[in-house]
């Protein structure tokens, strides 16, 4: 719609305000319509799907309008079932060519789909894996066959074929069309698939009177890409059949509610609120002695609401000679009605309201003893836990007395160890306490001047210079 009238800026009429006008009226309408971006799966289950389709000679110079849409879905969605999807591109142009025919507009607008479609799964393939050459044919295909989707019979009988001549058909341009859409679908590994006019998600693309109905399946964002094996065309169906189609997921914007619709859900709500409201109060002073007359309640809104009924009739008698506020009349009667029926409900269930409240003080009362039983046992079970705590503490005194006194005792056996008798080494980095352990641990180079810990061990355990014969030293070599 907008591509048709932005080319006829130059020579605009009249007509064509009217028709910006109805653009700009539908854009207002649909304005809650919008993309949205779901989690279709794992990126090993995805794949994509182009829609395409042509209006032929639709516009003013009798040059034809082409549109293609392509989304991302599932696998399962072109097998077995339906589910969301995220758009991709999509695009509404004048094609380049005038066309002869239906099949040659229809041919451009494919080849232009094949085109986005071979670019969307290269860049997809290439995102994952960027080292993949782009020169290699397997580069764009994907483990989940693409699909390129038609509402032309004989386009989609073209596409089918494994080879065209160009002699085949009496326009030679359109088999070299459909033999460049061929190539492109081989390219990334995709096929064709045919399905009637009405289940065209590009048709919004193409044609004005579509436009509403692809709004309305924005809003589901909701598909089933399921090949129609019998080849039922649109015309062939009945109205109904083909509403059914179109409409199965599109979901319309909701309409404005009337005046009379708008008071009657005002006066619902408030005779529906009012209870809840009782019963939020009880709850939240249960302590309290509940005192109000639910009857009382009733015979107040029951007055105010036949005081109101009131208002509206004198205002209906007052200007029901005016020709715009005729209906006033009419909605008053079906007002009055409708509250009738609210007060009559409203008796009943205010009596309903006062039972309910003394069921609820009773299972309160309950409650509220069993809390008070609750808090006694977790009262004795902290003083359980406030006991088990000090122990924990005193055991944690005694070990710290246990270190400190085991600490004193090492450093008391070193100077023992200290006032034996020594061995130095010639060059005097390093003493020991024995002459064995100088021979058997100075064989290798002394990097810094220590002592023997294997001497001051052994003299700590046992007084001399030497362990007892026959029984082994364990020692912490430094």
């Amino acid at each position: 719609m907008v591509s048709t009238l932005a080319g006829q800026v130059t020579k605009a009429t009249t007509a064509t305000l009217d028709a910006a006008n109805r653009c700009l009226r539908f854009a207002k309408q649909n304005s809650d319509v919008g993309l949205e971006f779901r989690h279709i799966g794992p990126k090993e289950d995805i794949t994509f799907a182009a829609y395409s389709d042509a209006s032929f000679a639709s516009r003013d110079d009798l040059s034809s309008q082409g549109g293609y849409f392509l989304i991302m879905v599932h696998r399962d969605v072109t097998t077995r079932g339906e589910g969301a999807y995220n758009v991709i591109d999509w695009r509404s142009w004048k094609l380049a060519r005038v066309s002869r025919s239906t099949l040659a507009a229809e041919s451009q607008a494919a080849g232009e789909a094949s085109d986005a479609l071979l670019f969307a799964t290269t860049f997809w393939r290439l995102i994952w894996s960027p080292w993949l050459p782009l020169d290699d044919i397997k580069t764009a295909q994907l483990p989940n066959q693409p699909k390129l989707i038609v509402d032309a019979k004989a386009l989609f009988d073209l596409l089918a074929q494994k080879e065209i001549q160009a002699g085949s058909s009496t326009d030679k341009r359109t088999a070299i069309e459909v033999l460049v859409t061929q190539d492109k679908l081989q390219c990334c590994g995709a096929s064709s698939m045919w399905v009637s006019s009405e289940l065209q998600y590009s048709d919004g693309l193409t044609k004005a009177s579509a436009a509403q109905l692809l709004a309305d399946r924005l809003r589901s964002h909701l598909t089933r890409l399921k090949s129609d094996e019998d080849f039922v065309a649109s015309k062939k169906k009945t109205a109904a059949e083909r509403k059914k189609g179109a409409e199965k997921y599109a979901i319309r914007k909701p309409k404005a509610m009337t005046t009379a619709t708008m008071f009657a859900a005002f006066c619902s709500m408030a005779t529906n609120a009012l209870p809840t409201e009782i019963a939020e109060t009880y709850g939240q002073e249960m302590n309290t002695t509940y005192t109000m007359d639910t009857n009382n309640v009733g015979n107040e809104l029951t007055t105010t609401i036949m005081a109101m009924l009131f208002g509206i009739l004198v205002l209906a008698g007052i200007f029901s000679t005016c020709r715009w506020l005729s209906v006033v009349p009419r909605q008053a009667v079906a007002i009055l009605g409708y509250l009738w029926k609210v007060m009559s409900l409203k008796e009943a269930k205010a009596l309903e309201t006062k039972d309910a409240v003394t069921q609820t003080e009773g299972d309160l009362m309950d409650a509220l003893q069993n809390l008070q039983y609750k808090n006694l046992e977790l009262e004795e079970e902290l003083e359980r836990y406030i006991q088990q705590n000090r122990s924990l503490e005193d055991d944690n005194d005694n070990l710290h007395t246990i270190i400190r006194d085991t600490n004193h005792d090492r450093r008391r056996m070193i100077v023992e160890a200290c006032q034996q008798q020594i061995y130095l080494t010639a060059e005097g980095r390093a003493w020991h306490a024995s002459y064995q352990c100088l021979r058997n641990r100075t064989q290798g180079p002394i990097l810094h001047r220590t002592w023997c810990a294997y001497c001051v061990d052994t003299l700590g355990q046992y007084p001399g210079n030497q362990a007892p014969p026959g029984e082994a030293t364990t020692t912490r070599m430094r």
